[in-house]
């Protein structure tokens, strides 16, 4: 096995231009092996998708492709009651992520760090500085069974509240959901406790198989929802998407890193990790900024469900789904590039970091721009054209203000994924403050007006609210970091010289 992405490093970088297969996008002088390429594969350079991003959003814009059969097919199979349990189920288990408490986070920044002082060996395990390796390997250990305790305290919550929220619902007596969704809940249990394993392969520049497997997941997930749609599993759909996944997961890690995993298992214990001060700190941070984010977005979908019904529920439902699954694939463009982003800051090379950071940034935010306004068009047509199918949508109105929100989301999501990279994470009290009035608006707004007014509120909130407090964060912490640094390594510098 000969690992992948190795040296993943962005294709638009000078310094990576010799060490990757990806031609130089903004480069003036353009090469004849460049020439030669495709003008599909030139175009993508230019775009900065390098074959990571590329395999993220192929997978994120199959959802866009795969989208319109899946909604034909739930119009077809599904009653709009169980159209609502349906969507629900994928909010109420979505929670399952405020359990991570941020680690997978915390495992990707610090091992992006330790493996500027790694490299792979021919067989597929690791090498390098003694006490890199084994710090990595007590990282692996500590957070691998923490993540088995908290898939078990997931499992059990999770499977509670559903069963709490759901028996209270519209059409519970009428609907078939008790054991899909305890199936549902079991295998999100065992998938939940690989995610430290998935962190570690990022962290370790292995973005592109990563994401490719993803892809595959994808695809085959979409397949298994339209032939169990067809067979009338109704809500035990998801149960079988969610045991596919299972089984993708692990063919990934077993079948192409286990010598990796093998080697950091039985890694050295001398030069042990200290969770508890070098991790901990920036993962509650994280941990807390991200319960609190509940308010900002989810809440909205839990309130209009309980207070307007399963079937205006399943309506935010879909169109929460598309426009989100537009925003995940265009925050790809940066995402992929966090651990390529965390060795250069370690490194010190913040040209480099900001360069990467500012031109695949704007070129996500411009692309998402442009595929919601198309969405809210076709959602406009649907309505004027009288067709059937735009009964299962929000109206024209409250999907462009629930796009405008996402769009300002993903400008936040770029400037916080670029500061954590640093491994720090401040303003906490901020964001909390921010969280509550944010919830407090949302129900406020969901209580006298709806779907709709839960919209306008979550734009209000993005746009005019948390996205120029969050800019002028992002400018003055980026600043501040970069000099205290520089200004520290000067320092070191001129004790070593004796100047």
């Amino acid at each position: 096995m000969s690992p992948d992405d190795s040296n993943d490093a962005d294709p638009a970088s000078p310094k990576a231009s010799a060490a990757t297969d990806e031609p130089i996008g903004s480069s003036a002088i353009e090469t004849d092996s460049i020439r030669r390429r495709s003008w599909p594969r030139r175009a993508l350079n230019r775009l900065e998708i390098d074959r990571a991003t590329f395999f993220a959003m192929s997978a994120r814009y199959w959802k866009l492709v795969a989208g319109p059969v899946t909604v034909l097919m739930i119009a077809r199979f599904f009653s709009p009651e169980v159209q609502g349990y349906f969507y629900m189920f994928n909010t109420v288990l979505g929670f399952q992520t405020y359990f991570e408490i941020s680690i997978p986070q915390a495992i990707v920044m610090n091992t992006s760090h330790l493996w500027s002082k790694l490299q792979w060996t021919t067989d597929g395990g690791l090498t390098g500085d003694a006490g890199a390796l084994a710090r990595l390997g007590s990282l692996l250990r500590t957070a691998a069974a923490a993540f088995a305790a908290l898939a078990v305290v997931s499992g059990i919550t999770l499977a509670a509240v559903g069963i709490w929220m759901f028996s209270h619902a519209e059409s519970s007596d009428q609907i078939d959901w008790f054991f899909p969704w305890l199936g549902l809940v079991g295998f999100a249990v065992l998938t939940f406790a690989l995610t430290p394993f998935l962190s570690v392969l990022e962290g370790c520049h292995q973005v592109r198989p990563v994401y490719r497997m993803h892809l595959t997941r994808e695809i085959v997930g979409n397949l298994v929802v339209w032939g169990t749609m067809a067979a009338g599993a109704n809500l035990w759909v998801p149960v079988f998407v969610m045991a596919v996944r299972l089984l993708i997961e692990i063919g990934l890690l077993i079948g192409s890193y286990r010598r990796l995993f093998g080697t950091l298992w039985r890694a050295p214990r001398t030069d042990s990790l200290d969770w508890r001060l070098e991790v901990m700190p920036f993962q509650i941070r994280l941990f807390l900024k991200g319960v609190f984010a509940f308010l900002r977005s989810d809440l909205m979908h839990v309130l209009v469900f309980n207070l307007q019904g399963p079937v205006v529920g399943g309506q935010m439902g879909l169109t929460w789904t598309i426009l989100s699954s537009i925003r995940n694939a265009c925050s790809s463009w940066v995402r992929t590039r966090v651990p390529q982003l965390g060795t250069l800051i370690q490194k010190r090379d913040w040209n480099e970091a900001d360069r990467i950071l500012f031109r695949v940034g704007r070129i996500a935010v411009v692309v998402m721009t442009g595929l919601v306004l198309a969405v809210v068009a076709v959602i406009v047509l649907m309505n004027a054209g009288a067709f059937h199918i735009a009964d299962r949508f929000l109206g024209p109105a409250p999907t462009l203000f629930l796009a405008i929100g996402l769009v300002a989301a993903l400008i936040k999501e770029f400037q916080w994924l670029y500061l954590h990279a640093h491994g720090r994470s401040p303003y906490l009290g901020f964001s909390v403050v921010g969280s509550l009035v944010c919830g407090a608006v949302i129900v406020a707004a969901v209580m006298s007006h709806g779907a709709t007014g839960a919209a306008v509120a979550f734009a209000f909130l993005q746009a005019i609210f948390l996205l120029p407090l969050s800019t002028w964060a992002f400018g003055h912490l980026r600043r501040q970091w970069h000099s205290d640094d520089a200004s520290a390594a000067a320092s070191v510098t001129s004790t070593v010289t004796g100047d």
